[in-house]
């Protein structure tokens, strides 16, 4: 719901632990800083947004590989 906040986080370093996420437009995607999806391959990497009621707007991000 509106307000929400997801910290996103890969388990696992490397090609087992990639996960990307793309920024899109809808019900439930997420809408990314300069439209740049964001890949977390590294298991310090982090990816936190807020819910605006229709989407998820990035507020940071920390790539750390």
């Amino acid at each position: 719901s509106e307000g929400d906040i997801l910290i996103l986080k890969s388990n696992l370093s490397g090609t087992n632990g990639i996960v990307t996420v793309a920024n899109a437009t809808g019900s439930d995607t997420f809408i990314l800083a300069g439209g740049a999806n964001f890949v977390l391959d590294h298991i310090d990497d982090r990816l936190m947004c807020i819910h605006n009621g229709t989407e998820w707007v990035e507020i940071s991000r920390s790539s750390n590989s």
